[in-house]
C-alpha cells in the first residue's frame, strides 16, 4: 500500500504541474521529461534520477488505475510466500530491468534507431511482481469477469504474449519495458525456488544502514538527573518491565515464524491449492505480522 500511495502522490503532483504548464503556455512534455526515462544512455546521463522516478510516475488516469489494481491484486498473492521487503526490492529491480531493455532496444534495434520516446509508468515493476507470483503460485485461480476461474500462470503468459506482439505498436517502449520487468520477475522466482534470494544483498545493505542510524540515536548522550534514594526501588521495577515484554514478543515472533515455515513447507510439497481454507487464512495473517 505504501508503494501505491507514493504512485498516487506522484500522479497528483504531475497533473498539478501539467495544469500550471498549460496555464502559462509551457510545453507539457518538457515537464514530463523531468521524471520520464529517456530513450538513450546519453540523455540518461543528464537525467540519471529518471531511472528511478519513471517507475513511480503516471500521467493518464486509466494508466495509474489499472497499474495500481494489478499491483494490489498480484502483490497480495506475491506476499503469500515472500516478504514486503523482497517485494519492494523486486519492484525496483523490475523497473530497472524494464528501463534497461527499453534503452537498449531504442539504441541498437534498426527499427527504433533515430526515433525518440519517453518512458513513464510502473508497468515494468509490476510485471516483475506479476510473473514472480505466477511462477511461485502457478496454480492459484483468479475469477475473471465473463471468463471464470483462470490459473495465474495463464494470465501471466497471455500478458507477456500481448506485449511481444505489440512491440511495434504506438506504445513500443512500454511493451518492451514490460518484457524486461517480466524477465526480472522470472529470474527472481526461479532463483528463489532454488534457494537463492537475489534481493538479499540489497535488503541486508538497507538493514545495515538503518541499524547505523538506530545506534546513532541510542548513543546520543542524555543528561539524566540523579534519582533520589527514595525513588530507587520504583525505577528498578520499571526497568524490569520492558525486558519481560521484549522476551514475550520474541517468543511470539518465533512461534509465528515456526508456523509460517510449516505452512510454506506444505506449499512446496503440494502447492498453494493444497492448503485448507484455515491454513490460507493463517498464512496471510502470520505473513502480515512478521516484518
Amino acid at each position: 500500500m505504501k508503494i501505491i500511495y507514493i504512485n498516487i502522490a506522484v500522479f497528483i503532483a504531475i497533473r498539478l504541474a501539467a495544469i500550471v504548464c498549460i496555464l502559462f503556455n509551457i510545453d507539457v512534455q518538457s515537464m514530463e521529461s523531468v521524471v520520464a526515462l529517456p530513450h538513450s544512455f546519453s540523455l540518461l546521463a543528464y537525467r540519471p534520477w529518471t531511472a528511478i522516478t519513471y517507475m513511480f510516475a503516471h500521467y493518464d488516469v486509466l494508466h495509474i488505475l489499472f497499474n495500481m489494481l494489478w499491483l494490489y491484486w498480484f502483490g497480495r498473492i506475491f506476499l503469500f510466500s515472500s516478504t514486503p521487503k523482497q517485494m519492494v526490492v523486486l519492484y525496483f529491480y523490475g523497473g530497472l530491468a524494464g528501463g534497461l531493455l527499453y534503452i537498449l532496444a531504442y539504441s541498437y534495434l534498426p527499427y527504433f534507431v533515430g526515433k525518440s520516446a519517453l518512458l513513464i509508468g510502473a508497468s515494468a515493476s509490476i510485471m516483475a511482481i506479476v510473473v514472480a507470483a505466477a511462477i511461485r503460485h502457478h496454480d492459484y485461480n483468479l475469477r475473471l469477469l465473463f471468463i471464470g476461474n483462470v490459473q495465474l500462470k495463464w494470465i501471466a503468459i497471455v500478458t507477456i504474449a500481448i506485449d511481444l506482439l505489440s512491440v511495434t505498436d504506438v506504445n513500443s517502449g512500454g511493451h518492451i519495458a514490460h518484457i524486461g520487468g517480466a524477465i526480472m520477475g522470472a529470474i527472481y522466482a526461479l532463483a528463489l525456488n532454488r534457494g537463492t534470494d537475489i534481493t538479499r544483498h540489497v535488503n541486508a545493505a538497507i538493514d545495515s544502514i538503518a541499524s547505523l542510524f538506530s545506534r546513532d540515536r541510542v548513543s546520543k548522550p542524555r543528561q539524566v538527573k540523579k534519582p533520589k534514594a527514595s525513588k530507587e526501588p520504583k525505577k528498578s521495577a520499571e526497568k524490569k518491565t520492558p525486558k519481560a515484554t521484549a522476551t514475550a514478543d520474541d517468543t511470539d515472533n518465533k512461534a509465528d515464524q515456526a508456523e509460517l515455515d510449516a505452512i510454506l513447507d506444505k506449499v512446496k510439497r503440494s502447492g498453494y491449492s493444497g492448503l485448507t481454507a484455515e491454513e490460507k487464512k493463517r498464512l496471510f495473517d502470520v505473513s502480515k505480522r512478521i516484518k
